[in-house]
């Protein structure tokens, strides 16, 4: 699961119409998302002339921070792949089992996804790995279901209990404990966290956990600062809002509230505004006019 900046000029115009019979406008942003049982992407400053499908029968699994390639899953083969916003072609990142929350980092070279082992609890990978195999566990807990990425570095809610904060952990090896906490709440529980490309800011779900075990999926949406370690304030205060992400300059966040992918400033104050209808929306592009993308390619 928002600006005119550009404009063509008349000589690229003529010369891209040549190479794509169905061109869009070129686009400086673009939101991936899922609608329905496949990937979609759109350019949130001009949703009805962008909005397209990426990929059929596919799980999105984010975009690269330069808006280039879409990170999706599939099941024929099973793994997490890159798909070119501009042709369409699909490269594998990581072939093999993949159970769920598969996320690509903000370069779209590695992908983390969750696997549910019953009896034992949530386990976060990372991947690909180098030769054959699967990866390693990053990190394991009854208590962890929801995983992102601060800059390139793979994050992971912690579920607070009586004698401890519920805390946001970069993660780097195997087993229950934090390796490095970023983030901490002095109150409510913290799920689906998502940093800033440049690893200064998360943004996540804040509400009660839900049961003795897991952290919350919607709830308010929290702002965090990786740097000071601390909550900063709720930049929603909504039980059903979840899934944010940020837009790569970070000044404005995508999230998904009764089935619709919205965006909203960062700064105090702002209103958010409805875009479309879908799911798990990721964010990326931004730094280019020069990209050109396909009205659908499938």
């Amino acid at each position: 699961m928002t600006r005119p900046r550009f404009q063509f000029r008349p000589v690229c115009a003529a010369v891209l119409s040549g190479l794509f019979a169905a061109a869009a406008p070129a686009i400086a942003s673009t939101i991936v998302y899922q609608c329905g049982n496949d990937v979609c992407a759109i350019d949130p400053d001009h949703p009805a002339t962008t909005q397209r499908t990426v990929k059929t029968n596919a799980t999105a699994a984010g975009i690269t921070a330069d808006g280039s390639k879409a990170g999706v899953m599939l099941d024929n083969p099973w793994g997490i792949f890159l798909v070119s916003l501009s042709d369409g072609t699909t490269t594998p990142l990581f072939v093999g089992e993949v159970y769920d929350l598969p996320r690509i980092s903000p370069s779209g070279t590695k992908a983390s996804w969750t696997w549910y082992f019953a009896g034992y609890g949530w386990y976060t990978y990372v991947g690909p790995v180098g030769g054959s195999g699967y990866p390693p566990a990053i990190a394991s807990s009854t208590y962890q279901t929801l995983n992102g990425w601060l800059g390139e570095q793979p994050i992971i809610s912690r579920r607070g209990g009586s004698s401890y904060l519920a805390s946001i952990c970069i993660e780097v090896s195997g087993g229950p404990a934090c390796d490095i906490e970023v983030a901490t709440d002095p109150t409510l529980q913290i799920g689906a966290p998502s940093g800033s490309v440049d690893g200064q800011w998360i943004v996540a779900v804040r509400g009660p956990a839900p049961t003795t075990y897991g952290v919350p999926v919607s709830g308010n949406l929290g702002l965090y600062s990786a740097t000071t370690h601390t909550w900063v304030r709720d930049l929603t205060v909504n039980a059903d809002d979840a899934w944010p992400v940020f837009s790569p300059d970070a000044t404005r966040i995508a999230f998904v509230r009764g089935g619709y992918i919205r965006l909203l400033d960062v700064a105090p104050g702002a209103s958010s505004v409805q875009l479309v209808a879908g799911t798990t929306p990721y964010w990326g592009g931004g730094g280019g006019t020069d990209v050109v993308f396909r009205n659908g390619f499938e």
